[in-house]
């Protein structure tokens, strides 16, 4: 039985943050989010104050893909099974984990160079969600 509940969130490096702004808010329909960096791009489309964050940097790339698990009891499953693969495991600080909005978080590198983190205990927003597509269904 797997642990991972869901992609959690994304958090992508960009030179072209107004690039993903029209593709996510006016293509997509994502709602603009919050996070810790005023220059980052957050977007959201439920509950959770972002679900992909947008950085601005010199490089396009990925810097992390956030796994959710139920809880510390499955973080503490894949943690072993991570270890057991021989690949370094990081528990991230509270700090870090607060960031991201997770009660905890550790965090990889799988095969590929990928930036992976699994996380449990997502910090939820109930503000109000305004997506970017206002379309109504017309019959």
């Amino acid at each position: 039985m797997t642990q991972i509940r869901g992609l959690g969130y994304l958090k992508v490096q960009t030179r072209h943050i107004e690039r993903w702004r029209e593709l996510a808010i006016d293509g997509l329909g994502f709602a603009e989010g919050s996070g810790p960096d005023p220059d980052g791009l957050y977007l959201r489309m439920d509950e959770r104050r972002h679900r992909l964050a947008v950085l601005p940097g010199e490089t396009d790339r990925v810097l992390a893909v956030g796994w959710e698990v139920r809880d510390q009891y499955a973080l503490a499953a894949v943690r072993e099974a991570v270890d057991k693969s021989g690949t370094q495991v990081t528990e991230l600080s509270a700090a870090q984990a607060a960031e991201r909005d997770a009660e905890q978080v550790i965090a990889f590198t799988d095969p590929a160079g990928t930036p992976v983190e699994v996380f449990f205990g997502p910090v939820l927003d109930h503000s109000p969600l305004r997506l970017g597509l206002d379309q109504k269904f017309v019959t």
